[in-house]
């Protein structure tokens, strides 16, 4: 029987392997799409989101707004998003698809979906389901939940807010 080392080395080498794998596939039918992966993220969130500050975009990125405007300069000459100004306030800049950017995230989300989903289709209903469970798991122990991290961050500035 293995002991916790070993599973922990293996699992880690799987999730490495599985993942460079599936990076590197989607990476090419992004390529064959004409997009960057980061152009791409902004197209999801856009299309999850719709039009959104693009001081905002920089946050769901973790880059800086100055980042944002070169990324969406090559989506606006490829007509896949458009940029204006807010009517309330003229500083805030506003980044929104176009009808063209919205079928271009639409059909690559679908052959991303297909792609992955013939991987998953050699695993029974269970198996999947097992697979998410244990995921959804990992994420929040790894990550936190979001409640929890909004919750710590609220004490927090209330702690602080009472120092002051």
């Amino acid at each position: 029987m293995p002991n916790d080392m070993t599973h922990i080395d293996k699992i880690q080498a799987l999730t490495f392997a599985i993942g460079k794998k599936m990076q590197t596939e989607l990476l090419e039918q992004m390529q064959a799409s004409g997009l960057t992966p980061p152009q791409f993220y902004i197209l999801k969130i856009l299309d999850h989101y719709g039009a959104s500050r693009a001081t905002q975009l920089a946050e769901k990125m973790y880059v800086k707004p100055s980042a944002i405007t070169v990324m969406t300069d090559r989506l606006i000459d490829h007509g896949l998003v458009e940029r204006y100004h807010d009517d309330n306030d003229r500083r805030v800049v506003v980044i929104e698809l176009t009808k063209k950017g919205k079928a271009t995230v639409e059909e690559a989300m679908a052959a991303r979906n297909e792609h992955i989903a013939k991987y998953f289709s050699h695993l029974e209903l269970q198996e999947r389901e097992d697979l998410l469970r244990l995921f959804e798991k990992l994420e929040t122990i790894i990550c936190g939940k979001p409640e929890k991290k909004e919750k710590k961050e609220k004490k927090r500035k209330k702690r602080k807010t009472k120092r002051n």
